[in-house]
């Protein structure tokens, strides 16, 4: 049985602990006892102190919403090379535009992240793909930054990128801004291919692989991080996927 006070503390017991416990026979000796009321999930004193106690903690564990969030995600477009099985994104073919971002836009959302509270920011740009409306990372980037030389706040930035559309030019201006890259890779080819497949209809596998290290080659290896997304396919291949 799984105890949890209001602050997220808990204790496993079994049912025969359980049993006394909610049966007032649990004895007050014993190291149970006091791990219960360590955790605040009972007490044998002025229930008054154990609540302002519970207050102290709660507070203490949502000082952060304080500074509001220090994670702020900008989709530059919901146009999208890929069309993948799961995707969420409300992803639009290549050529319509009306579904980019505009640079004035870009530059207000810019001045309100950096006029948030938090002294830590990442701007993490997603889309779509967001790689084809470049102007706008660059934009908000070059602004951020501007703004940044008052708010001396710790940025920095993340592009959430299928590689597919990545050259050097790219990866020189990303290596010059100290900009990461976060990218999918589900498993071996016939995985990813299945999952992750072109507007075309081609699997993007073989076209990933050459990106990724590519990518690794110039702002190393930390700097490119690869996720993979679980399907029903991928639930016999967890050893190939992880390999």
């Amino acid at each position: 049985m799984l105890m949890v006070n209001e602050v997220g503390e808990y204790l496993f017991l079994n049912r025969p602990e359980f049993d006394a416990l909610i049966n007032y026979r649990l004895d007050p000796a014993t190291p149970l006892f006091f791990d219960l009321k360590g955790k605040h999930i009972i007490a044998d004193t002025s229930i008054s102190s154990v609540i302002r106690l519970i207050a102290t903690k709660y507070r203490t564990k949502k000082e952060f919403l304080k500074n509001f969030t220090s994670l702020h995600m900008v989709v530059a477009t919901l146009r999208c090379n890929q069309r993948c099985l799961y995707c969420h994104a409300s992803s639009q073919p290549i050529e319509q535009t009306q579904w980019d971002m505009d640079r004035e836009t870009a530059i207000n959302v810019a001045y309100m992240i950096m006029n948030t509270p938090s002294p830590i920011v990442k701007i993490e740009f997603q889309g779509g793909e967001p790689l084809l409306n470049f102007e706008v990372i660059e934009t908000i980037v070059k602004e951020a930054k501007r703004i940044n030389q008052k708010r001396k706040k710790a940025l920095s930035f993340v592009i959430c990128t299928n590689l597919t559309l990545m050259d050097m030019a790219t990866l020189r201006y990303l290596k010059r801004e100290g900009i990461e890259l976060s990218t999918s890779l589900d498993g071996p080819r016939e995985i990813h291919d299945r999952n992750r497949m072109m507007r075309s209809g081609v699997g993007s596998y073989d076209h990933f692989i050459r990106n990724l290290q590519l990518s690794r080659d110039i702002l190393g290896h930390g700097q490119v991080n690869a996720l993979m997304t679980a399907t029903k396919e991928s639930l016999s291949l967890f050893r190939d996927i992880i390999d």
